[in-house]
């Protein structure tokens, strides 16, 4: 969400795997990075990490993204589609489906997480602005 809203950030280093970085939970120290299971690897101890300090998950992790990969490698169109429906259904006060029960639980369940974060980076950008 916070890459969908803000500018992309890339980073030539992070371009190609294998890439070395410093790890972001242990400074100073390198980590390899084979291949973007290894990136998600460390973003699910980063999002661990996180609720554990009691941050906000969507912006503690694109705070972080820049030090060791590329947002292009993490967001895929269909990721982007998702996040169009839900600003199409809140901006239009649409129905995406007939009814409830023909709305799929997993729509429901991404609608809830890109609603949450949209109104998170919003209201981010507005404290920034002043």
């Amino acid at each position: 969400m916070w890459i969908y809203y803000n500018d992309d950030r890339y980073n030539d280093r992070f371009s190609n795997f294998p890439y070395v970085a410093e790890s972001v939970l242990q400074p100073g120290v390198d980590k390899e990075y084979k291949d973007i299971d290894d990136v998600y690897d460390e973003l699910l101890r980063l999002e661990k990490k996180t609720i554990e300090n009691g941050g906000d998950v969507g912006q503690g992790l694109y705070n972080v993204l820049p030090f060791f990969v590329n947002d292009e490698k993490l967001v895929s169109l269909n990721m982007y589609n998702d996040i169009l429906k839900v600003n199409y259904v809140k901006s239009s006060k649409t129905p995406p489906y007939a009814n409830l029960q023909e709305t799929p639980a997993q729509f429901v369940n991404n609608y809830m997480i890109i609603s949450n974060e949209i109104q998170t980076v919003m209201t981010e950008k507005q404290k920034s602005e002043k």
